[in-house]
């Protein structure tokens, strides 16, 4: 009994000094393409949060951090738009499904297709975080209402570090262009700064370089810690083992016992 009791005590000792020599890891993105997950592992490398990619199936990466630094990577992820939206093409939704569709549904998808590809083509701005256009086609005067011009609206959402008002104008050109009888001065743009939260791990002042010297600081901490930890669990098994002995065989009898025991029974 005292024998299972030791070897349970040395278990438990074992455990904890492998739990405290442990970094674990969780899955922050699954499925992303190579460009999209090269991106988000350098945007958190600047705000001192390490990223490791792991290959999934279709040649798609995963990307995992620390639990640790979890709930700080989502915030920053999303405060910096990463990782991009997909957006659907003309040719994804006007795809032949052998469905006939009324004018009004055609004119609905083309109004989407279209927001679909400008919205694609503004997300590739520099600093660009979120994007959403909302055109307007023109209006004939019929019945059921008078003409109406066409128009569209803008909304860029980009990083608190940069400024995207010089771009304005070729914004406005590149919609009015894309838009048919859509004047420039018909299209509104309107510029939007992105909630800055940085990490909290980084305190104010220290570049993203001190944070990851600091982290590796701490990482070296963990392992020492551990180690030590995993010497006391061996030393104090040791000693229990040391202190209840080897259980003690069952008694036996002397080889002359046996013969005067043999003699007795006959």
């Amino acid at each position: 009994m005292r024998m299972h009791f030791t070897n349970f005590v040395s278990l438990v000792l074992l455990l904890a000094s492998l739990s405290a020599c442990g970094n674990g890891t969780v899955a922050l993105l699954s499925g992303l393409p190579e460009e999209d997950a090269n991106m988000i592992v350098a945007a958190l490398s600047q705000t001192g949060i390490v990223a490791g990619k792991i290959a999934a199936a279709d040649n798609l990466i995963d990307i995992q951090v620390s639990d640790a630094d979890q709930a700080a990577a989502l915030a920053e992820l999303h405060r910096r738009g990463l990782p991009r939206k997909n957006y659907a093409s003309f040719g994804d939704i006007f795809k032949k499904d052998g469905i006939i569709s009324t004018p009004l549904e055609e004119q609905a998808r083309y109004i989407y297709a279209l927001a679909q590809e400008l919205e694609k083509t503004l997300s590739q701005l520099d600093d660009v975080v979120y994007v959403r256009v909302h055109p307007v086609l023109a209006r004939k005067a019929s019945l059921s209402g008078p003409a109406a011009a066409a128009s569209a609206g803008v909304l860029i959402k980009h990083r608190p570090d940069a400024d995207l008002t010089p771009l304005i104008p070729q914004i406005q050109a590149l919609v009015a262009h894309s838009i048919p009888d859509l004047r420039v001065e018909q299209v509104s743009v309107i510029m939007v700064v992105a909630e800055e939260r940085p990490y909290a791990g980084i305190p104010a002042g220290e570049s993203a370089a001190d944070a990851q010297a600091g982290l590796g600081e701490r990482l070296d901490g963990w392992l020492i810690a551990g180690g030590i930890i995993g010497i006391l669990a061996i030393a104090g098994a040791y000693a229990l083992r040391k202190k209840y002995g080897r259980p003690r065989p069952p008694a036996r009898l002397a080889p002359e016992a046996l013969e005067l025991n043999g003699q007795q029974d006959d």
